[in-house]
């Protein structure tokens, strides 16, 4: 019985050396004429922007859900002691804060960074803070104690 032919192909394919034609140019990648500037207008002042190795302090603390966690980084009684940690940090989620408390009758600043939503969660995220930082604490606390802390220490910003 004899085989039938192989299908031919219905169309003819283009030899390799013959050139494709460029698509015809639009009008959107035409260069728009450049535009003339806006006139000056009394110009705003930039809003401040948080500087690298900032936090916030205990009014926006004072926002976070009290049953959430944050871990405490360093504690100590002068709050600048606490700038070259802020800026060694820089975590890649949460938010620092720099909490003013009383201690001794005297001030007492904690540097905390979270929020997690359970105390696992911050045991886990300790874990992200670089190990060469000079953390002196890093253990879990409970938002809703140092609130209340806070609050003692500055009873009008709820």
């Amino acid at each position: 019985m004899p085989q039938p032919a192989p299908a031919t192909p219905t169309t003819t394919p283009r030899p390799a050396h013959e050139p494709v034609a460029a698509p015809p140019a639009r009008e959107a990648e035409q260069p728009a004429p450049a535009a003339e500037p806006p006139a000056p207008e009394k110009a705003a002042p930039p809003a401040p922007a948080k500087a690298a190795g900032s936090a916030r302090g205990n009014r926006e603390f004072l926002t976070l859900p009290a049953s959430d966690y944050v871990i405490e980084v360093a504690h100590g009684a002068n709050a600048a002691d606490f700038a070259a940690l802020r800026t060694s940090l820089q975590p890649t989620r949460g938010q620092l804060y720099e909490l003013h408390l009383r201690r001794d009758n005297g001030d007492w600043w904690l540097l905390v960074w979270g929020s997690f939503d359970s105390v696992d969660a911050a045991r886990g995220a300790r874990a992200e803070l670089p190990a060469d930082a000079a953390i002196n604490a890093g253990w879990p606390r409970r938002i809703g104690a140092l609130q209340a802390e806070a609050r003692r220490v500055s009873p009008n910003q709820d």
